[in-house]
């Protein structure tokens, strides 16, 4: 008689080696991929769960995307939730396309990097002396802007050739090639040249050198009257919660700010600037020996995009506040396994100040790199683009940033200065002095 063998079966504590056994035998990259994406949701979580942060979160780990989610609303009047394919505004992030058509275009000796701008705009004051490559570096003296918010010009329609003619008409802000001062205007002058020198649309343009060799489906040039499928909107953070934007165009940031995507498509050009794809001209131009890095901020919507041999992120929102700042800072550190404190939201109780006192505070303070404007509209004061509110005696809070603004005063009680203390740059070194006259 065959005796019939028991059926084998696993102890409890033999399951446990095997268990053991297998999480050591997972690479290690698995192990460290896991314990990042931990740390992203347990960071980004207690900005979400007080609705301060709204948009996209992209990081890549050792060349592989390890995290992408959406977080907040897309459309906060129909409850609509961010997708990971949800399409925001990326902002100044269109500037480094521009540059890489630019660069694709001087290569195919289509345009001249020294070429003089009056070649292609024969009636531009002081074209002559204005190059292709002052456009580029922000030298040309051309201002940042040629339109106005308050007159409501940047929610009309506007052609590459529009803004030229708009740029045409505001003085420059130095003579040509004296320094350097960022300037939207000017790329938006440099896209029309581009059109000018190639016989294409910029729209066309983006798509042939940026968009189809990167595989950037969802990416397009804004169109005030397309319908754009997923497009989030914007908003600004106050006290209560989420508030509309002033209605822009975005046409006005043509060449500049214009580009609406999603985060993996930024994610897919910050690659393809860091791996060659658009040739090694516009690596080199575009990287330094960290990588490829570029942030844009227009109305609510921001934009980040950090592309490093080792790691990657995009962080992309249409939520204008600080909590983007404090993913931008920290989400370096977690994937390159860095100590990480827990973030801390602003928790102030903000107070009401009577029109007299908030009058006291308005002026220009200028630092050693900027100049901060604060005015006083519809009964509330404005720091820069953002409001601002009172936490203390002298000082204030923008939740846009999560700045906090401290007004320093002379020995006789009027108020001297202004010191900053921003979340990413730290505080500003030096007290920005109140100018005379304001």
């Amino acid at each position: 008689m065959i005796q019939q063998s028991k059926p084998f079966r696993l102890t409890l504590t033999m399951r446990h080696c095997i268990s053991s056994l297998f999480i050591l035998l997972l690479p290690v990259s698995v192990v460290a991929q896991a314990k990042k994406v931990a740390q992203i949701d347990a960071y980004v979580k207690p900005l979400v769960s007080i609705n301060q942060f709204s948009g996209v979160i992209l990081a890549s780990y050792k060349g592989k995307v390890i995290y992408e989610k959406a977080f907040g609303t897309a459309q906060a009047e129909l409850g609509v939730p961010n997708r990971a394919d949800t399409v925001f505004g990326i902002a100044s992030v269109t500037k480094p396309m521009t540059m890489t058509i630019t660069l694709r275009l001087i290569e195919e000796g289509k345009l001249g990097r020294q070429d003089k701008l009056s070649k292609w705009i024969t009636d531009f004051p002081k074209g002559d002396q204005i190059t292709i490559e002052m456009l580029m570096l922000h030298r040309s003296g051309i201002p940042h802007r040629g339109t106005s918010e308050q007159r409501g010009e940047e929610s009309l329609r506007y052609s590459t050739a529009d803004m030229v003619e708009k740029a045409k008409h505001v003085p420059l802000d130095f003579e040509p090639g004296e320094r350097e001062g960022y300037s939207s205007l000017g790329y938006s002058v440099l896209a029309r040249v581009l059109e000018l020198a190639s016989g294409k649309s910029y729209a066309q343009l983006l798509q042939q050198y940026v968009f189809n060799p990167a595989g950037m489906k969802d990416s397009t040039e804004f169109n005030g009257e397309a319908i754009l499928p997923r497009r989030a909107q914007d908003y600004f953070l106050e006290p209560a919660g989420f508030v509309h934007t002033p209605l822009k165009d975005y046409s006005f940031l043509v060449g500049a700010g214009a580009v609406f995507s999603t985060a993996h498509d930024v994610f897919k050009f910050g690659e393809s600037v860091m791996n060659g794809t658009y040739g090694a001209g516009v690596t080199k131009e575009l990287t330094d020996k960290d990588g490829f890095g570029e942030n844009g901020v227009s109305n609510g919507f921001r934009c980040y995009v950090d592309v490093e041999k080792d790691f990657g992120f995009v962080v992309i929102s249409n939520l204008q506040s600080g909590a983007n700042d404090l993913l931008v800072r920290d989400l370096p550190k977690i994937l390159q396994d860095k100590p990480v404190s827990p973030p801390r939201p602003p928790n102030f109780n903000f107070s009401k100040l009577s029109t007299e006192q908030m009058k006291e505070y308005v002026g220009d303070y200028k630092f050693a790199r900027f100049t901060n404007t604060v005015i006083l509209k519809d009964d509330q004061l404005i720091s820069g683009d953002y409001k601002i509110y009172s936490i203390g005696k002298d000082r204030f809070f923008r939740l846009a940033d999560y700045a906090t603004l401290t007004f320093v005063r002379n020995p006789d009680g009027t108020i001297k200065g202004l010191e900053w203390d921003g979340v990413r740059g730290g505080k500003v070194p030096g007290i920005g002095q109140r100018q005379k006259g304001s």
